[in-house]
């Protein structure tokens, strides 16, 4: 399954350094959310929700924590 950090990411057609400079954070995180290494922060989910909702990509806030 991909994550929704990605399936976001490709939709608006970024690439990891490009989001990561959206949210505020390092590509590595991008990565580490991406490859389920880790879970994004609250404010961060906030974040790309928004970012989601503004470009009609289909995605839960519960899909970032599965």
């Amino acid at each position: 399954m991909i994550s929704p950090v990605k399936l976001i990411r490709e939709k608006l057609l970024l690439t990891q350094g490009d989001l990561a400079l959206r949210l505020g954070i390092s590509r590595q995180m991008v990565w580490a959310y991406e490859s389920g290494k880790s879970m994004p922060r609250y404010d961060v989910v906030k974040k790309l929700m928004a970012m989601a909702k503004h470009n009609d990509v289909k995605v839960n806030a519960e899909d970032f924590f599965v």
